[in-house]
């Protein structure tokens, strides 16, 4: 019993370590795509075809949906609903 549930222990370690991946990759996909957008802004500027209005609005809800993703992410790892009971399996036929 002690073997199965450091077992389920390791597999609940491992599945955080990933979460925390993905929060990362998703962090380092946003920062290039701030980038870019900086890029893109900078040259629709020089064209002539954009405002300096319209820029806060665009960063804002880039920066809100990073936000709410680490907010996804904490409740979901902290949730006890998000993993199933570790003790049930050994009880299943």
């Amino acid at each position: 019993m002690w073997s199965y549930l450091k077992g389920s222990q390791e597999v609940i370690n491992e599945e955080t370590m990933q979460e925390q991946q993905d929060i990362s990759d998703v962090d380092r996909i946003n920062k290039r795509m701030l980038e870019m957008q900086e890029e893109l802004i900078e040259l629709l500027r020089k064209e002539g075809k954009i405002k300096e209005s319209n820029l806060t609005t665009e960063n804002r809800s880039i920066e809100e949906n990073t936000t709410m993703l680490r907010i996804f992410r904490q409740e979901r790892s902290t949730s006890p609903f998000s993993r199933p009971i570790a003790s049930s399996a050994p009880f299943t036929s």
